[in-house]
């Protein structure tokens, strides 16, 4: 028995130090796990640091070489203009003049293109120290000086100056003076001419006009709608507008175009004739015929017929013997008017006067078979 529990705790023994070694095995593991990702999230982070601090350095190296370029590029501006101030300056013409006689006067003088004269005051010799200073005339892209070769050039009171390709040399006995003339460079203006508002509305209204003939009526429209804007006095604009417009039915907008008009010019017969003709369209002949007898001095035909008309229609007598009597005087030898007049007369019952009337417009023989007829009827019957 002894040996039995012997063994028994033999097995116990065992067991339990077999717990205890796999629970130091697990311990151990899980702290080795622990150990793993502290180590993979410490080698992330660190791998990120150099990778920022890359990108950073990178973006400062770009920096420093776009600021070095700019200054590079400032510096070689800089001197390609210092280079060009200093060509310029080089690039100016000398003159040189030549030795003259003593007796040049010591007055400045003036060089041209046609003549190398030198215009002298003073009657007094040079001193051997004198510098001569001579002033050229200067116009834009030529240099007043005469520089082909010449043998013989006149001076003032003074000697002859010699110019033999382009060096002219003026010396006294100790010194020598130089002439430098500067040339300057001949420029170009271009400048824009604004067209005025009555130049741009004949622009427009050509092409209005184009407009029409190609049957785009809206873009007509439109271009005499701008022409007004520019020049509201423009009648020819503001009178196809209307047209354009009766055309279409818009019979107010019409009506409205021509009243302004005619608040601008009331003497103009047209802007009137078109206000009476949309209101006999719309049926109005009352308003047509007030419209017409607004204006008494009017002298065109189509006017005054239209009046006569109206008024016959409306049975206003007085109106149409009064239309009638202008067509006469302007034009006495159409028998139609004299015709017209004689049935106006008649039916206002002044028989007198139509049988005048009528004897007029027989008289002038150019009436229709049937209204001669009618004439020398109603006449017969007057006389009776």
């Amino acid at each position: 028995m002894s040996v039995i529990n012997q063994m028994l705790k033999d097995l116990d023994q065992r067991q339990h130090d077999q717990v205890n070694n796999a629970g130091v095995t697990a311990t151990l593991q899980n702290n080795n796990g622990t150990k793993s990702w502290l180590l993979i999230v410490i080698t992330v982070l660190v791998t990120l640091a150099i990778m920022v601090a890359g990108y950073l350095y990178y973006q400062n190296q770009q920096l420093s070489a776009q600021l070095l370029k700019q200054k590079k590029s400032s510096q070689i501006s800089v001197q390609k203009i210092q280079q060009t101030a200093l060509q310029s300056q080089q690039q100016k013409p000398q003159l040189k003049l030549k030795p003259i006689p003593e007796k040049v006067i010591n007055q400045p003088s003036v060089i041209t293109a046609k003549s190398a004269e030198v215009v002298a005051v003073n009657k007094a010799k040079l001193p051997v120290s004198t510098v001569i200073t001579t002033e050229p005339e200067i116009q834009t892209g030529k240099v007043l000086a005469e520089t082909n070769d010449q043998k013989n050039e006149k001076i003032t009171n003074a000697g002859s100056v010699e110019n033999t390709n382009k060096n002219i040399k003026a010396t006294t006995k100790a010194n020598t003076s130089h002439l430098v003339v500067e040339s300057s460079r001949p420029s170009m203006t271009v400048s824009r001419h604004k067209l005025s508002a009555e130049q741009l509305a004949q622009q427009k209204m050509t092409n209005a006009q184009e407009m029409i003939n190609l049957k785009q009526l809206k873009q007509a429209e439109k271009l005499f709608e701008e022409i007004l804007m520019l020049t509201p006095n423009n009648k020819a604009a503001r009178k196809q507008l209307a047209a354009l417009w009766f055309g279409r039915t818009a019979y107010q907008s019409a009506l409205n175009l021509l009243s302004q008009g005619i608040a601008l010019d009331d003497q103009d017969s047209e802007f009137r004739l078109m206000q009476a003709r949309i209101y006999l369209k719309l049926g109005d002949n009352e308003k047509a015929l007030q419209v017409l007898q607004a204006y008494k001095q009017v002298d065109n035909v189509e006017y005054l017929v239209t009046m006569a008309n109206i008024a016959q229609q409306l049975t206003k007598y007085a109106q149409a013997i009064t239309a009638y009597k202008r067509l006469a005087n302007i034009q006495p030898s159409e028998a139609k008017w004299w015709l017209g007049l004689a049935v106006a007369y008649d039916s206002d019952a002044q028989y007198s006067l139509a049988i005048t009337a009528y004897q007029s417009a027989i008289a002038q023989g150019n009436l229709s078979n049937s209204a001669l007829q009618f004439a020398k009827q109603r006449l017969q019957e007057l006389e009776e």
